[in-house]
């Protein structure tokens, strides 16, 4: 149990996706994609729809996000290229 005084803090959980679209998953209306798990957390949660980028591709954008820096000053590339 909790003792008195204690405050309640929010489970926060981002979905960070390459290449979704606002109307690709089940809660927004998409006609033939099935999310059930996600609609869920849809349904029971708040749905923050508006969101920028740092980055325009993954690596960087990730970079972005976890540092709080804009990709150019985090050291990763905006995209990695890797050789065979």
């Amino acid at each position: 149990g909790k003792s008195s005084g204690q405050i309640d803090r929010p489970n926060i959980v981002m979905l960070f996706v390459d290449d979704l679209g606002y109307g690709d998953l089940g809660f927004t209306g998409h006609p033939t994609t099935s999310t059930p798990n996600i609609d869920r957390l849809a349904k029971n949660g708040k749905i923050l729809s508006t969101w920028y980028s740092g980055c325009p591709v993954c690596s960087g954008s990730r970079a972005a996000l976890m540092t709080g820096r804009q990709y150019t000053r985090t050291g990763v590339p905006g995209v990695f290229f890797f050789c065979n």
